[in-house]
C-alpha cells in the first residue's frame, strides 16, 4: 500500500478529515460503498506522469476528455483500506484549462442506494451542491468541506466507465 501512498499522498489524513466532517454534519455513510478517491494533477504533464504511475498499480478502466481535460479511472490491484472501507478505484483529473485547483486528493465518492433527492431530504440542514443532479450520466450531489469534496451518486464509477465505453 506504500506505492499508492507514494503516488497519491497521505490518503488516511485526507479521509480522516473527510470522515470527521461527515460525522460533525451527522451524515452517516457507514452503509454505503466508497467507490473511489479523486486526485487532481497540477498540469497536463503531471497528469501523464500520474497515468504512467497509476497503471503500474492497477488496470486503467477508461480515460475521457471532459470540459477540455483528461479524466482517468484506475481500478487498483489492491484496494485502499480505510477503516471498514475497501476503496477500489482512483480517478485522476487533469486541470481544467485556465483554472488552478492545486494538486492532490480532492474528493471521495459514495454510492447511495436511494434517489439523490431522497438522500438530500434525510439531511435538510446540509447545503448540497446540486449542479450535477440532473446530469444525464451518473447524476451526483456533493458537499464541500474546505478543499475536500464529498460526492454521492447511484452508480459505481467502474460501472459508469464500462457503460460509457460500450456506448
Amino acid at each position: 500500500m506504500n506505492e499508492i501512498k507514494n503516488t497519491i499522498g497521505e490518503y488516511e489524513k485526507f479521509l480522516d478529515e473527510v470522515f470527521a466532517n461527515l460525522e460533525h454534519s451527522k451524515i452517516d455513510v457507514s452503509g454505503y460503498f466508497c467507490d473511489h478517491l479523486g486526485f487532481r494533477a497540477s498540469s497536463e504533464e503531471h497528469y501523464h506522469k500520474m497515468k504512467d504511475r497509476m497503471q503500474k498499480l492497477g488496470e486503467i478502466l477508461g480515460e475521457v476528455v471532459v470540459s477540455g481535460r483528461g479524466i482517468l479511472v484506475v481500478k487498483l490491484e489492491n484496494p485502499i483500506q480505510y477503516k471498514n472501507f475497501a476503496i477500489p478505484c482512483v480517478e485522476v483529473l487533469a486541470p481544467k484549462p485556465g483554472f488552478d485547483y492545486g494538486i492532490g486528493l480532492e474528493h471521495v465518492e459514495f454510492v447511495v442506494d436511494m434517489p439523490l433527492k431522497d438522500f438530500m431530504a434525510k439531511y435538510p440542514d446540509i447545503e448540497f451542491i446540486t449542479k450535477s443532479l440532473d446530469r444525464q450520466s451518473n447524476p451526483e450531489i456533493g458537499i464541500m468541506f474546505g478543499k475536500a469534496n464529498v460526492k454521492f451518486h447511484n452508480l459505481p464509477v467502474e460501472e459508469v466507465v464500462k457503460d460509457n465505453i460500450s456506448h
